[in-house]
């Protein structure tokens, strides 16, 4: 079984190769065997957010993160169903700053709503997972997700670690693997924190599905702790 926990639905993308339609998530979740899934909109307009709500309307399978930014935080706080909030700094060229109105505006939502907030991780320094961090320490009763690994590649995904260490491995900080390409990190992790906090995630449309999932094969993790990642832990933070 698998719960992809980082899919992008919709056309609004700068690449030629999207996701347009709920006709067309739902053939390739049959072709690559996914039985449940995070579905996020392309931007954080209302717009996008709107018309995604409304595409997977009454999904049983299908989990809608609505992405806040610019002035989308009012209509998201207005929609009486969605499953968690994203928020990409970079892209908003604000950090996670949870003292901002506009960052405690979207974390209250989330306590009300008992809703995850997924946070784009990576190279920028905005994006930087320390943010992400800070915020969970103040907020421990919210659940952090943080994409990409905590950093996307290599060198930021390790200082990620290294802060998770520092924090405590806080109980309520996750990640997810959204175009993940190194094995030998997660066993590194699992081997030293357990797999309980780890999702899997694929990013698509942005990335190769079947690669996405052989990063998980190719850590070579016993059964238990490859179930947790790729479906056990995202059922019981997401659709529980």
């Amino acid at each position: 079984m698998i719960f992809d926990t980082h899919i992008h639905l919709g056309s609004n993308l700068p690449i030629t190769r999207t996701i347009p339609d709920l006709p067309s998530l739902k053939e390739i979740m049959s072709e690559q065997d996914i039985h449940k899934a995070v579905v996020i909109p392309t931007s954080p307009s209302i717009k996008d957010n709107q018309w995604m709500l409304e595409e997977v309307e009454g999904e049983p399978n299908l989990y809608p993160f609505l992405w806040y930014g610019g002035d989308s935080l009012d209509f998201i706080a207005s929609q009486p169903h969605f499953s968690g909030l994203k928020y990409h700094p970079s892209m908003s060229q604000r950090c996670l700053d949870y003292s901002l109105i506009f960052h405690a505006k979207a974390l209250l939502l989330c306590y009300e709503r008992k809703i995850p907030l997924l946070v784009h991780c990576g190279r920028s320094p905005l994006s930087d997972a320390s943010y992400v961090f800070e915020a969970a320490r103040i907020h421990p009763d919210v659940n952090f997700i943080m994409a990409h690994f905590g950093g996307m590649v290599v060198d930021k995904i390790e200082k990620t670690i290294e802060l998770y260490d520092h924090y405590g491995k806080p109980r309520n900080v996750y990640f997810d693997l959204a175009n993940g390409r190194h094995p030998w990190l997660l066993k590194d992790f699992v081997n030293r924190y357990g797999s309980t906090h780890i999702l899997f995630g694929s990013d698509l449309p942005f990335v190769d599905y079947e690669l996405s999932v052989m990063n998980v094969w190719r850590a070579k993790l016993s059964t238990a702790d490859s179930e947790n990642i790729l479906w056990k832990n995202a059922e019981r933070l997401i659709a529980s």
